[in-house]
């Protein structure tokens, strides 16, 4: 099991390997001490190693996201290494791997991010030709960012060092990527940054990012996103996608699309008026002191994003402005507008559940709030109908009721599933199936036998659970009842799965000496 852990870890050298053993994730050797020291959680031992004892630490499956959204904070990246088999069927270690990596910059999961702020990843490039002179003025840059969350992806050029700080004063990524050749020379820039990632000089090469966009996008080129003759911020979008796929170990469908910035499209604000502003961040590190404090009033989460930027980025151009205040405007002399607001108080955060539903990490509890979202919809539309702005009603025009997918979500999902896949299903599988596929799924699984202190562990800690298998996209019972579908057999296996679960805590009872009452087994 060592020598399979050393193969997986060697590929993962700057991350943090989540090794699976049953309902544990366990780390070892210097990932276990340095988890130990950012988590507080418990250093124990398993075997030896060279005569000396291997360190080891772990954190429960079930509460896996409260760890990583502690050690994503810390600026760590995490690589899921997850059991592949059934215990007991194959000999020898089960098969192992990687499928995913966390990193500060691409989190999706709703447990590590934060609401009301994007979490952004950039990469940076600089034109070889003038590396030599960072401080001189035309000094060219190519930047490009991404909020996988919800697939919004912009490039931008900038010609001054100055330019460059001050965007990433206003985007605050929370990882940037840089070339190796190029990390010494920009590290000083990117303080306003977050974690800086090195990466190889080959992930910017223009043929290679020009390749990737154009098959990430479905075109034949790039002239039509408006980026062919911007070939610095072309490679700095090639390096960032490459990094996501790598990261991700799954297909991208939700970014489909590529926004050039145009600097001169927004008043410019260098990073220190931006700082000395408070526009959305506070000199003295409160949140609530700042511009965008005092004006988000909004009612969604997206709503409250999409104000951020907006503030951040002061528009030039008339005919949006106008637009706007007109629609502002028109909300408030109607003296109406609060029915809209309660009515939008029912959507959710439907940028980032599609962003999940598409990278297949989806949960129950996230079709639940698509599908009262969708529900919301048609009273949304009623309550914009009354006013006369061109841009509300061009919103009107752009929302559909979306019947279909509602009807779908109705039938798919029970109207209060639980955390697991394998209850979120009521009696149309194979429509749950083709909505999401359920990509990420949690097993539960008992530790082969030999487990060392993790096994003890694991025994210590375990929740009863019935053994699931993942099949057609769902998690289903490994054995069928004949004569009947699989979908009649769906609340069934919910049921004896509850009667199961009381019998195994039954048994975990244990009789007192010269009593007639059952005294439960503690909890370590």
């Amino acid at each position: 099991m060592m020598q399979q852990y050393l193969r997986i870890k060697a590929d993962h050298p700057g991350e943090l390997l989540f090794y699976r053993m049953g309902d544990f994730y366990e780390m070892f050797y210097d990932d276990a001490r340095r988890a130990a020291s950012i988590l507080d959680i418990a250093l124990t031992s398993r075997g030896q190693s060279g005569g000396e004892n291997i360190p080891m630490a772990g954190v429960p499956v079930h509460s896996v996201e409260n760890y990583l959204a502690r050690l994503v904070r810390r600026g760590e990246s995490v690589a899921i290494c997850e059991q592949l088999g059934e215990p007991g069927q194959i000999r020898g270690p089960m098969e192992r791997q990687v499928v995913r990596i966390v990193t500060p910059g691409t989190v999706t999961d709703d447990a590590l991010l934060e609401q009301r702020r994007e979490t952004l990843l950039a990469a940076l490039w600089q034109d070889g030709a003038r590396a030599e002179g960072l401080k001189r003025r035309g000094a060219h840059f190519g930047l490009a960012w991404l909020e996988l969350a919800s697939g919004r992806f912009s490039v931008a050029e900038l010609d001054s060092a100055e330019a460059l700080q001050a965007e990433l004063q206003r985007l605050r990524p929370a990882e940037i990527l840089l070339a190796e050749s190029q990390e010494q020379a920009l590290a000083g820039l990117c303080s306003q940054g977050g974690v800086l990632r090195a990466r190889a000089p080959w992930h910017f090469e223009l043929a290679t990012a020009s390749r990737l966009l154009t098959d990430q996008l479905g075109a034949l080129d790039l002239r039509g996103f408006g980026v062919d003759e911007l070939p610095l911020a072309l490679r700095a979008a090639g390096a960032l996608l490459q990094y996501v796929r790598d990261t991700q170990r799954s297909a991208l469908p939700h970014i489909r699309a590529l926004q050039v910035e145009e600097r001169s499209d927004a008043l410019a604000l260098d990073a220190a008026t931006r700082r000395n502003l408070e526009l959305d961040a506070s000199l003295t590190g409160n949140e609530q002191a700042t511009l965008f404090a005092v004006i988000d009033a909004t009612v969604t989460a997206m709503g409250s994003r999409a104000l951020r930027r907006a503030l951040t980025r002061p528009l030039r151009s008339h005919p949006p402005l106008r637009e706007r205040y007109h629609a502002i405007a028109t909300l408030a002399e109607s003296g109406s507008f609060e029915s809209l607001r309660q009515e939008l108080r029912s959507v959710g955060d439907l940028e980032r559940i599609q962003a999940r539903i598409a990278l297949r990490s989806a949960r129950p509890r996230d079709l639940v709030q698509l599908r009262a979202s969708l529900g919301a919809l048609p009273a949304v539309r009623r309550a914009i109908e009354p006013f006369d702005s061109p841009l509300l009603q061009r919103l009107l025009r752009d929302i559909d009721d979306h019947a279909e997918q509602r009807e779908l979500l109705q039938h798919a999902i029970d109207p209060s599933p639980l955390i697991s896949c394998a209850t979120a299903a009521s009696s149309r599988p194979d429509t749950m199936k083709n909505l999401i596929g359920c990509g990420h799924r949690r097993q539960h699984r008992r530790l082969p036998g030999g487990a060392g202190a993790a096994g003890a562990r694991t025994q210590r800690h375990r929740q009863p659970q019935a053994r699931l298998q993942p099949r057609a996209g769902l998690l289903h019972r490994s054995r069928s009842r004949p004569g009947r579908s699989r979908a009649d057999q769906l609340p069934a296996a919910a049921d004896r799965q509850v009667r199961g679960a009381l019998h195994h805590a039954r048994a975990q009872a244990v009789r007192r000496p010269g009593t007639g009452r059952a005294r439960t087994r503690p909890r370590a």
